[in-house]
């Protein structure tokens, strides 16, 4: 799972995956009628599990959509100014070392300015080679058997602004959707395949599976389909 905002931070989570059987404090759904029939409290059940925080990283603005390709290597933060992609690696590294509690969490420094491409267009991509990798934030308690690291990909200048960003499932395509215009990308090179220009401002996006045709909706109220 992977979270962002106006706060200008992504946060990536590891989900826990469900049971492959049933809690021993889970309630058969008989004997619950039998206890709702007998004003009877059901006992209480499992507690609910929570997401372990993998990686975190600060961008230059506002974050107003992310996406995640189907295997989870690559991300898309959709900013107010830019799009940017990023690559990441997963891996399981078990340690028997646990932090002092009163170790103090160590925070992510923030990205160094990125370079405006239009102001030196022959190194458009030369930012993602000089920026560092963002390894996933250390912090007190139990070890984290899941770690991620993100390394910078492409830097596209079509902003997101109260619009969206998705990946098609195959294909390698990547929508971007804001302001009033919706733009298709190939994430292997980083060029624009395709610019649907929209009367009204758009506000999300999506691909189909095989990136052959994109959704759009729109403050407008209206929802179009195109062929791409």
């Amino acid at each position: 799972l992977v979270t962002g905002g106006e706060s200008k931070n992504v946060h990536m989570w590891d989900l826990p995956t469900a049971d492959a059987e049933p809690s021993p404090n889970a309630t058969p759904p008989a004997r619950r009628a039998d206890e709702a029939a007998s004003s009877t409290p059901a006992p209480p059940g499992p507690p609910p599990k929570c997401g372990r925080l993998l990686s975190s990283f600060r961008c230059g603005s506002i974050v107003y959509a992310v996406s995640l390709t189907a295997e989870g290597t690559e991300l898309a933060v959709g900013l107010s100014d830019c799009t940017e992609v990023y690559q990441l690696m997963h891996s399981e590294s078990p340690t028997d070392i646990t932090p002092a509690d009163d170790a103090p969490a160590k925070q992510p420094a923030p990205f160094p300015p990125i370079p405006n491409p239009s102001a030196q267009p022959t190194e458009e991509l030369a930012w993602a080679r000089r920026r560092p990798s963002i390894e996933s934030i250390e912090r007190p308690g139990p070890p984290l058997a899941r770690s991620t690291v993100v390394e910078p990909l492409l830097y596209l200048e079509c902003p997101a602004q109260q619009g969206g960003v998705s990946f098609s499932k195959t294909e390698g395509k990547l929508a971007v959707a804001g302001n009033q215009l919706v733009t298709v990308f190939d994430v292997i090179s980083g060029g624009t395949i395709c610019k649907m220009p929209r009367n009204g401002r758009v506000r999300c996006v999506a691909l189909s599976t095989s990136g052959g045709t994109v959704v759009v909706g729109g403050f407008d109220r209206k929802v179009t389909l195109h062929n791409i």
